[in-house]
């Protein structure tokens, strides 16, 4: 068996044709740790898990919050806290399935486990897990994101943002707000890893309309292109002091 010290754990990478903020999240650590092993979660890299259990348990492994289960619990788990499953499933009626309820229990269970410390990428999502679950907030690490240069903004106002679900903000919403603020083009978020740089380079604005979040690693772009904010009060809002924050009860409301 390799010599295997730290391992990242993801449902999907990059790899997989994940492109959301847990495989991104992979990617950046792998940008930071070059030899870290990066591993999905399917059965043959539980196996492996189980094996590096026994033959390597000074191994570490970086993982989300309810894919921590995954891990034996011989090996030190350092557990991101991607997302409060409870908060969107709380806030979220379109989300409330019986798939998602399973990752709330799942989250809730975590806290069971041995060998796992704990860390949160956002202030507010720290202080939802510690609510939720009464137990201690876990420390706060920000994602960290490179900078984004070269300013584009030109002709007519562009306003950026994801809002490819309903708890983002599709919808309605983005319909009323096109028809309210016809001088402004509204420009949805759809771009790969290598060619959001042009996106926000050509944007004027972020907006950040999710009910939940994590700590979007959108908003960290966008605020590495140094463009103005307004979000809802949600994920690194607190992290990012210069933004225009909203209540996420009045993210329907067009008077803001």
């Amino acid at each position: 068996m390799a010599n295997v010290s730290l391992v990242s754990l993801v449902p999907r990478r990059f790899e997989d044709g994940a492109w959301s903020g847990v495989p991104r999240f992979d990617w950046e650590l792998r940008r930071v740790f070059p030899d870290i092993l990066s591993l999905n979660t399917s059965w043959k890299n539980r196996l492996y898990l189980q094996k590096l259990a026994y033959q390597a348990p000074e191994t570490i492994v970086i993982t989300g919050s309810e894919t921590s289960l995954l891990v034996p619990e011989r090996l030190r788990t350092i557990v991101v806290h991607h997302g409060c499953a409870q908060t969107h499933f709380d806030r979220d009626p379109r989300w409330r399935s019986r798939k998602n309820r399973k990752i709330c229990l799942a989250q809730e269970r975590m806290y069971l486990k041995k060998n796992r410390f704990f860390v949160a990428p956002s202030r507010w999502t720290a202080e939802q897990f510690s609510c939720h679950y009464r137990v201690e907030q876990p420390p706060v690490i920000p994602s960290w994101v490179e900078s984004i240069d070269g300013v584009l903004r030109r002709g007519r106002p562009v306003i950026l943002g994801d809002w490819r679900t309903w708890n983002k903000g599709n919808g309605e919403l983005i319909d009323k707000l096109r028809k309210k603020l016809h001088e402004y083009e509204f420009c949805h978020l759809d771009c790969s890893y290598e060619t959001r740089k042009e996106a926000y380079r050509r944007a004027h604005c972020y907006l950040c309309l999710s009910l939940s979040e994590g700590a979007s690693y959108a908003m960290a772009d966008a605020e590495a292109a140094r463009l103005p904010v307004v979000t809802t009060d949600v994920g690194s809002y607190l992290e990012y002091g210069d933004s225009v924050v909203i209540s996420w009860k009045e993210r329907g409301i067009l008077n803001w």
